[in-house]
């Protein structure tokens, strides 16, 4: 048997360093939601994060103790009844974590994919979202299946002893683990692929595009965590480490994270542009502002001729609000622009999504008039504004 290299203790610091921020965007994203749309409208992807709980809960106590069921008879032979039964109740807890984790990062999955869903909506990719979403619910099953078939009765799976010729699959989850890392990691590789050209077609200017980018660029971490948790589990140098649960959990909570911040970027940006606005960071209009320019001109004119965009309210549920534009979103879309006909711009920019660009005449008419009164005491000429637009 392997020495274990890393302690239970380091295992549940960091799992509730990233459990605490994990569960607080996912109470973010849900009390975002509440004040949206209400109790009632809270959708089923919103519920889905609950099993995060239970995943940190039960890895946490599932490498406590002495361990599950992986011994062979003869070394549960020397056993004690109490260690035995430690063995049998750390063995259940075993079965939930996996059980658990699959749930996790399949209802993550599902999360994502009704994102993609409404983000697709009326665009080539939507095909490809659907057909992932028919692999992901097919890798699901056949996981499960492998489970519940590769050790019979189910209850073996906390058995002691398990018996030998049953050690690998009830006690080290050979033939699951398998299942389960081919259709996670490569469902995660086809999800990382539907943004990418949505990123490169949209509209996003370029300082969002590379948030975009870093958020979806998290999944490549969470694939890496899929690889090595289950690579680490079947080695059989490391039958008795616990590392593979430090990936488990890093792959489970980083993926929380890429789920929820699509859903959080409104919020977010609304939070940074108001600390902007505090600290003074903001841009603003150059030319002259409220009471900056008083020098006795009585009217000044000035011509600006520029270009304005429209910013089009990316409205990816416009029922439930749930959106990556919506009030309060970056300008620009991640929605790429396409051609249309005349007849069927007005339903096209219903949906949302579609940037257009006009030329306008602007012009500024600047006039100073007296503010200044007895009950006020005096106050400087400030300038009024008139802006006509041609």
């Amino acid at each position: 048997m392997a020495e274990v290299d890393i302690s239970p203790k380091d295992l549940a610091r960091q799992a509730w360093l990233m459990y605490s921020i994990g569960i607080s965007m996912i109470v973010a994203r849900v009390v975002s939601q509440i004040m949206r749309v209400g109790w009632k409208r809270i959708a089923v992807d919103d519920y889905m994060m609950l099993l995060y709980t239970a995943l940190v809960i039960t890895i946490i106590r599932s490498v406590q103790g002495l361990g599950g069921n992986g011994f062979t008879e003869a070394e549960i032979a020397s056993m004690s009844p109490s260690d035995i039964a430690q063995h049998i109740e750390n063995a259940k807890f075993v079965n939930i974590s996996e059980q658990t984790m699959l749930c996790t990062i399949y209802s993550l999955k599902a999360c994502m994919l009704m994102i993609y869903s409404r983000l697709t909506m009326g665009l080539k990719e939507q095909m490809a979202v659907r057909f992932l979403a028919g692999y992901v619910t097919v890798g699901f099953i056949v996981t499960e299946i492998v489970m519940v078939s590769s050790c019979v009765p189910y209850t073996r799976y906390w058995m002691v002893p398990v018996g030998d010729q049953f050690i690998d699959q009830c006690a080290f989850y050979q033939h699951y683990s398998i299942a389960q890392a081919v259709f996670n990691t490569t469902s995660d590789a086809m999800m990382l692929a539907i943004p990418i050209p949505l990123l490169l077609r949209s509209t996003l200017p370029k300082k969002q595009k590379v948030a975009m980018v870093i958020i979806f660029g998290m999944g490549i971490f969470v694939i890496i965590s899929a690889i090595l948790s289950k690579a680490i589990s079947l080695m059989p140098d490391n039958i008795d480490s616990i590392t593979y649960a430090f990936w488990y959990i890093r792959e489970a909570s980083v993926a929380i994270y890429v789920a929820n911040l699509p859903l959080l970027w409104p919020n977010i940006h609304r939070l940074i542009s108001w600390i902007s606005h505090k600290t003074g960071l903001s841009t603003s209009m150059t030319g002259t502002g409220r009471g900056s320019q008083h020098d006795g001109t009585a009217l000044r004119d000035r011509e600006v001729r520029s270009t304005v965009r429209r910013k089009s309210q990316r409205l990816i549920d416009e029922e439930e609000g749930r959106a990556w534009g919506g009030n309060g979103s970056p300008a620009g879309s991640i929605r790429p622009t396409r051609k249309a006909s005349n007849a069927s711009k007005a339903s096209a920019n219903s949906i949302g999504g579609i940037l257009k660009e006009d030329t306008f005449e602007v012009r500024i008419t600047e006039s100073n008039t007296s503010m200044g009164s007895r009950a006020q005491g005096f106050r400087e000429q400030e300038p009024e504004y008139n802006v006509t637009i041609t």
